[in-house]
């Protein structure tokens, strides 16, 4: 398998209102730490895919659509083959509609679809040879079940790994997933953020 890998600033300009919180003042104030579109591109024999993972609330089906028409026709794919997923953050810019939870800005989405095609272009520039591993752990205390305890009650502790190895067994990308919620800010916070999930990443 070959792989391409990029990653492209997407943080917003202070000021812009943030997604999340109904009791949240707006609009934003300051940034914590920057956002991020990260983009893996895969191929095996005939097989290609784009995976775009952003550090954002999410995706309407209207915008991801867009998208998704976007990066296929610049690298020449089904749209189909072109997958989007987001943290979830909420301290970041509205790009899903959420009522009196921040408006969508234009100008943003705008800039956001020309990064997301731009990294896209880019992951497939600096394509390598990779074998995938798959590794899983659990990590015990950060994902919480926020109702009451009864019968219902889950958490899921665990932390599936999926990496990307070279053959001199260093890492081109590594994705991990774990079931949480990734806000570690509450309604309070006005500072732009990829909270929770942003953090795991620098890491």
């Amino acid at each position: 398998m070959r792989i391409g890998t990029s990653e492209k600033l997407i943080t917003p300009e202070v000021g812009i209102e943030l997604c999340g919180y109904v009791a949240r003042i707006q609009p934003s104030v300051g940034c914590h730490d920057d956002l991020h579109a990260r983009v893996l591109y895969a191929e095996s024999g005939m097989e290609k895919i784009v995976w775009i993972h952003c550090d954002l609330i999410g995706f309407s089906n209207t915008v991801a659509n867009s998208i998704r028409k976007s990066v296929a026709e610049a690298l020449v794919l089904k749209a189909g083959n072109v997958f989007l997923s987001a943290t979830h953050t909420h301290a970041g810019p509205a790009t899903v509609y959420l009522r009196n939870c921040g408006e969508i800005d234009p100008g943003y989405m705008g800039f956001l679809e020309k990064a997301i095609v731009d990294a896209a272009l880019e992951a497939v520039q600096k394509l390598e040879k990779t074998t995938l591993c798959f590794s899983e752990s659990k990590v015990e205390g950060a994902a919480i079940d926020r109702r009451q305890t009864s019968p219902n009650s889950n958490v899921d502790h665990r932390l599936p790994v999926l990496g990307f190895r070279r053959d001199d067994g260093s890492f081109k990308a590594i994705i991990a997933n774990y079931a949480m919620h990734n806000v570690g800010y509450t309604h309070e916070n006005r500072l732009i953020s990829a909270d929770i999930a942003g953090f795991a990443a620098k890491m």
